[in-house]
């Protein structure tokens, strides 16, 4: 796809790590990396830095948006900038349907029903999530769709939460055969191992 003045895009794979580094004349000009298929940034420039080291949590487009800050851009300033961008590693294939056979219709090898904690939600729900099986050893892309919108990508490697599509810090820990996975206190995500593994 073309690259405009405001945005880049990237192809990579889950696993690989994306390095973004802009250098500006302009102090307010900033950048986000937003996901393939998510409307919220993974790396946030105005709090994180003009460098980014990032974690792919799936497989396709990522987007760099390229802006200046709202009190730049209301004052009519402008800046020229460069933005330096490397993708390092190996991408984590997903199984081949051979090996684990897919919902018809859907990059998915499974779909399954979460217990979770949606984002401003006061009690827990159910989100529906699909999986991308990338190894039998709970390697894999779990996609959870819950109310509002809400869209979250994690990349699990080896079982454990390796990457996520949102800048807020993840944290996880272990419920008898369930990974409990806490976006900022704010989320919260039951994964079975059985989901990952397909055990």
């Amino acid at each position: 796809q073309p690259s405009t003045p405001d945005h880049a895009v990237v192809p990579a794979g889950a696993g690989q790590t994306l390095s973004v580094t802009m250098k500006a004349s302009n102090g307010g000009q900033s950048f986000n990396i937003v996901s393939p298929g998510s409307n919220e940034a993974m790396f946030i420039g105005e709090t994180q830095g003009e460098k980014a080291q990032v974690v792919l949590p799936t497989d396709g487009a990522f987007l760099i948006q390229t802006f200046l800050v709202r009190s730049a851009a209301r004052r009519n300033q402008s800046s020229n900038y460069t933005l330096q961008v490397s993708v390092t590693g190996t991408p984590l294939a997903a199984l081949p349907g051979a090996q684990d056979a897919k919902v018809p219709g859907t990059r998915y090898h499974a779909k399954a029903p979460l217990r979770c904690k949606p984002p401003y939600a006061s009690a827990e729900a159910q989100c529906e999530a699909g999986v991308i099986r990338r190894g039998r050893d709970g390697t894999a892309t779990v996609e959870i769709r819950g109310p509002n919108q809400l869209f979250r990508q994690i990349l699990f490697v080896k079982g454990q939460p390796a990457a996520r599509n949102t800048a807020q810090p993840m944290n996880a820990k272990r419920d008898g055969d369930t990974t409990v996975v806490d976006i900022d206190g704010q989320e919260r995500y039951d994964i079975p191992d059985a989901l990952l593994t397909g055990g």
